[in-house]
């Protein structure tokens, strides 16, 4: 791997994925339908990964070496589950907190509303929390009404509120309650206490690091949104199933 560039590894993690499901197709599957890119339960998440993996930042272009080594080796050191959270983080939406629901928006584990990690997903006037590694991720949109900042941070304007705090004031409103809550059983889960970075959009320069955590956007010209991802995996799968 230390010899070769980084578009030759990711196209390489791009085939070994694709090889996998036309495995699957060739020797899982009695029906093939050839417009249908054909996924397994236990593999729908497996093109997602694949993709996530070369955006990260052991494989990101614009990423120092010694960062990018430093990835490597972490990677290397931790488990199968700690690394797929890595890679593709959980990220809720804060400002719009609703009770446990019968709907895939959902986290039933938490009760709050998960979002998919592509900008697309996103509102202006949101508050989001990304879990990422060691870390919790608050990136606020830039027309956040006055009223959720105040309920959240306890001021009314992006200007006051104090991005060098590591935890979220404890303030007497349900959106507050609610984010206590959801940040102790994310704690709970992963038995770590974990600090907070807030990142106000259009203010703070942490807002290029959020954005390349958004991993089914596309930020680099080599490395492929996740739609034009899973066309191109369709179409290696197809190539290597006729072969």
């Amino acid at each position: 791997m230390a010899s070769k560039n980084l578009q030759t590894i990711r196209d390489e993690i791009s085939l070994a994925c694709a090889s996998v499901l036309a495995s699957y197709r060739q020797f899982c599957v009695e029906y093939q339908p050839h417009a249908q890119l054909i996924l397994p339960e236990s593999f729908k998440l497996f093109p997602l990964l694949s993709l996530a993996l070369q955006k990260s930042p052991a494989f990101r272009a614009n990423q120092a070496l010694d960062v990018r080594v430093a990835h490597i080796r972490e990677g290397k050191g931790c488990g199968v589950a700690a690394w797929g959270r890595k890679l593709h983080p959980k990220c809720w939406r804060l400002d719009n907190l609703q009770s446990v629901a019968e709907n895939s928006k959902y986290d039933h584990f938490t009760g709050h509303e998960i979002v998919r990690l592509s900008f697309e997903f996103f509102e202006l006037s949101g508050v989001y929390l990304m879990h990422w590694s060691r870390e919790l991720l608050c990136w606020i949109g830039p027309q956040t009404p006055p009223a959720v900042l105040q309920a959240l941070f306890g001021v009314g304007d992006m200007d006051s509120i104090d991005t060098s705090q590591q935890r979220f004031p404890i303030l007497q409103n349900a959106l507050s309650q609610g984010l206590h809550a959801l940040v102790q059983e994310i704690q709970r889960e992963y038995h770590r206490r974990l600090s907070v970075r807030v990142i106000r959009s259009g203010y703070d320069p942490e807002e290029a690091f959020f954005r390349y955590m958004l991993v089914q956007d596309k930020f680099e010209p080599q490395v492929r949104g996740y739609q034009e991802y899973i066309r191109m995996l369709h179409h290696e799968v197809m190539r290597q199933s006729l072969d």
